[in-house]
């Protein structure tokens, strides 16, 4: 069948041919393909296992400008001819075909990244190096017989080799980045030594060769990070302690020839084989449920045994026995214990009554029924003899209700004669009259009875004891709450003594070290205003004497009153009155700042004022002390 773009429009159903990024083309029996480049956006092409056989058959692949991934395998092609304008391709599938060598054709496939040539007849393994950007190549069964190394090849982390004819593993050193390399079933007979600069390999096929010695495998201790390891095949691996040495070689390794053995693994398996385990038990209790069921229907008559298959009849007889045998083995173990107690030996007497017949059930549980009368009957007898004794007997002579119910209990027991012969309450008196040993369990619970008894009677007692104990529990408790209401009035108490002595202690003068704590700084008192307005007045009235006595008075200065004097006298000038600001200033006693630091150091004591220092400094606006608001 040829190839075409009508065939490919037909494939693709109904979707443009243009736009196609995949085309799978395998199994079509193709074995010619024509000018394809009408799929301008075709990304991945499969064209395995059809007819395609020479160059001739593969050059409408050639026009593919945008393809990166070609899978040609299972043909019979013979060349990488048609193949080589294919610049943009990552991965080059050629496996299962008829290719002798690999030719120069290959090396224009600059960045091919993936080579795929295994299954072929290649001898020589060349036109390789030279593609830089490879990080697999896949040459195994073909007839290889000797390896190149490839340095120029950075980029490589996979290679692949086996069942072919190499005798030496090439020179790796280079390849930094291999991290996982295939050389079974090949004629290796040792590792070289250059195999330790792959630091970076992890995983190591080197089964199915010719390696005898450890010395022939000591590269591998340098591989620290190496996890899987093949020596599988190899005749190293008949000698003792094989793997435990090659442990010890490579411990980082977590399998080895296939069997892995971390331990997240094993505690994995661990975990299936107890659930397989736990399965299976269910699976054999259904089973043997099962053959209960059967069995018990073809004893009730449900099921006839003949339409049921023998081999079923046989494993639940089978079964049947082996429970007989273990319940006959438990009751033997147990049989010892069970005398005690007089339930357990009513049960151990009555046989299973699933193994009798109707009839013998229906006569079971009529006995059962007439025994439930007796004792009915035996209890209403105890109550009314024991009334008559309580109505017979006096207030100080009466007996406990316990004491004459054991009296009749005695009585009736003699003189029982009908029915199954009721077993004697065991006391501890019994132990001694001859009648025999006793079982351990029985001794036991005579003990245990004749306590119990002699506890009834010291119930008074011991009703009176707990009575006592109470009543001292709660005069305890009193006499904690009294000590600490003592306590808290005591604290109390202390407490204010501590603030009368307080009070009462003499308060020490502090000296004052902020500007709010100085009394020069403090606002002056009604008196010290009265005085001060005084002053001023006398000093204004003050002003004609002088002139008298030939002087002239000047305005005073910040740092106090100066007096000029002239030889001739001058006309007493007018009084002048005081301007209103002065006057405000008077009534507020606003005091001018002067430095008093050597006042200060005494105690407290008010600095005296300077009344002319105190008229020049003041302000005419009336805001207060200068530098000062």
């Amino acid at each position: 069948m040829k190839l075409t773009p009508a065939i490919i429009a037909s494939l693709a159903a109904g979707q443009d041919i243009q736009e196609l990024k995949e085309l799978n083309l395998s199994k079509k029996d193709i074995n010619h393909i024509e000018d394809i480049s009408v799929c301008v956006n075709l990304h991945k092409l499969n064209l395995s296992n059809n007819s395609l056989n020479s160059t001739d058959s593969i050059v409408g692949i050639q026009y593919l400008q945008s393809i990166t991934l070609l899978n040609l395998s299972g043909n019979q092609l013979d060349s990488f001819e048609g193949v080589q304008r294919l610049k943009t391709l990552f991965v080059l599938n050629m496996s299962h075909n008829d290719l002798n060598r690999i030719s120069i054709h290959i090396e224009k496939l600059v960045h091919l990244k993936a080579l795929v040539l295994n299954n072929n007849r290649i001898k020589v393994v060349e036109h390789i190096g030279g593609l830089t950007d490879l990080n697999t190549i896949v040459l195994s069964h073909n007839k290889i017989q000797e390896l190149p190394s490839f340095p120029r090849l950075t980029q490589l982390t996979k290679l692949s080799a086996a069942h072919n004819e190499i005798r030496q593993i090439p020179d790796l050193s280079e390849n930094a980045m291999l991290k996982e390399l295939r050389l079974n079933h090949n004629k290796l007979v040792s590792v070289p030594d250059s195999l330790r600069r792959c630091v970076a390999l992890d995983i190591l096929d080197l089964g199915g060769n010719m390696m005898r010695e450890w010395s022939d495998i000591a590269p591998l201790g340098s591989l620290l990070r190496l996890t899987n390891l093949s020596m599988q095949g190899n005749p190293i691996c008949q000698k003792p302690d094989y793997k435990k040495k090659i442990l010890e070689l490579v411990p980082s390794l977590r399998v080895l020839d296939g069997e892995r053995f971390d331990p997240k693994f094993l505690q994995i398996k661990a975990k299936r084989a107890e659930h397989k385990e736990t399965v299976e038990k269910m699976k054999k209790k259904k089973e043997d449920l099962e053959k209960k069921k059967l069995l018990k229907k073809i004893k009730r008559g449900e099921i006839d045994a003949k339409d049921v298959d023998k081999d079923l009849l046989a494993e639940a007889d089978q079964f049947e026995r082996k429970h007989k045998k273990k319940s006959k083995s438990s009751e033997k173990r147990k049989g010892h214990h069970d005398d005690s107690d007089n339930d357990n030996d009513s049960d151990d007497q009555e046989e299973d009554t699933s193994k009798l017949s109707k009839e013998e059930r229906k006569a079971r549980k009529a006995e059962k029924k007439a025994l439930k009368e007796e004792k009915k009957k035996a209890a209403a007898r105890k109550d009314a003899k024991h009334a008559q004794k309580s109505k017979e007997g006096g207030g100080g002579d009466k007996k406990s209700s316990k004491r004459a119910r054991d009296e009749d209990d005695e009585s009736e027991d003699n003189n029982n004669s009908q029915g199954r012969p009721k077993k004697k309450k065991s006391t501890s008196s019994s132990l001694f009259q001859g009648k025999g040993p006793r079982p351990l369990s029985a001794i036991m619970s005579t003990a245990s009875s004749a306590f119990s008894s002699s506890n009834n009677k010291d119930d008074k007692d011991v009703q009176m004891e707990d009575a006592e104990k109470k009543a001292n529990k709660a005069e305890r408790q009193q006499a904690k709450k009294e000590k600490r209401k003592a306590t808290k009035e005591a604290k109390k108490e202390a407490k204010k003594e501590a603030k009368k002595e307080s009070k009462a202690a003499p308060k020490e003068k502090k000296v004052p070290t902020n500007i709010d704590e100085d009394n020069f700084f403090a606002k002056p008192s009604e008196e010290e205003i009265k005085s001060k307005k005084a002053k001023i007045s006398k000093a204004a009235l003050a002003t004609p004497t002088s002139a008298k006595a030939g002087t002239t008075t000047a305005p005073a200065s910040a740092l106090g009153a100066t007096t000029v004097t002239s030889e001739k006298p001058a006309p007493p000038p007018a009084p002048q009155p005081l301007d209103p600001a002065d006057a405000a200033k008077a009534r507020s006693g606003v005091v001018a700042v002067v430095d008093k630091s050597a006042q200060l150091a005494k105690k407290n004591k008010k600095p005296t004022f300077d009344i002319s220092a105190l008229e020049s400094t003041t302000d005419s606006f009336g805001s207060g002390v200068s530098g000062w608001d």
